[in-house]
């Protein structure tokens, strides 16, 4: 309840995990997916919207399915009230990418791409990127994906594992539609350090021995096309 909101969850997926990670992962299936979406969207009317993990492609569908449909009925209200006619289509494959931008800002979106635990469990099938990037990154007003998700989404084999390529990544991951990108860096921070660790050990120094470790940041890179 801070501020004033409260916060809504719908299930995509349940985990067997524990200290040692992932062992395992159900799916919700995307009939219940939907039920539950319908039971959310349509009481507290939601003033934004976070996703997250979806393990497969169909549940990618559902989610942006069920969001058109809500943004839709956003749109349709809104035409009502002013006394204009709405000339909206729910589940329309060639949505006009302009549309949904506007819609953005209605009902701000924003697309977490949860692929990859951090013990290093996949939690989603190789088919999700592509789901995302055709479905539901176009609808969002910021995606906020770490390294390895961005090399997923990114697709080109490239590897990100530094800040000029987190800036690379970022302005091609915002070229699939997104209004803004915010690339999460603490992997790399993480990799660096590994690094530091490997140099020192690599001249045979113990850790007691070992020149003091230079600083380690976490750097995030936020772009909008500008």
């Amino acid at each position: 309840m801070a501020n004033g909101g409260f916060g809504l969850s719908v299930l995509t997926a349940v985990t067997a995990q524990n200290t040692r990670g992932v062992q395992d992962v159900h799916t919700i299936p995307p009939a219940f997916l939907a039920q539950q979406l319908d039971s959310v969207l349509y009481d507290l009317k939601p003033a934004a919207i976070k996703t997250g993990m979806l393990p497969d492609a169909a549940s990618v569908e559902v989610v942006a399915d069920k969001l058109m449909q809500y943004i839709a009925s956003l749109e349709q209200q809104g035409a009502t009230a002013e006394g204009s006619p709405a000339n909206h289509t729910d589940d329309d494959a060639g949505r006009d990418e302009q549309q949904k931008r506007q819609s953005n800002v209605q009902l701000p979106i924003v697309v977490d791409p949860v692929m990859i635990s951090t013990s290093g469990h996949a939690l989603a099938v190789g088919s999700v990127a592509d789901a995302l990037k055709r479905r539901l990154i176009p609808l969002a007003a910021v995606i906020t994906p770490n390294l390895s998700e961005a090399e997923k989404l990114c697709g080109d084999g490239r590897p990100v594992q530094s800040v000029e390529d987190m800036e690379t990544a970022a302005a091609e991951l915002h070229k699939l539609g997104c209004k803004s990108v915010l690339l999460k860096g603490g992997h790399l921070a993480q990799l660096q350090h590994q690094q530091q660790q490997a140099a020192a050990a690599a001249v045979g120094l113990q850790q007691e021995e070992a020149a003091p470790q230079q600083l380690v940041q976490a750097i995030d890179v936020l772009y909008d096309g500008q």
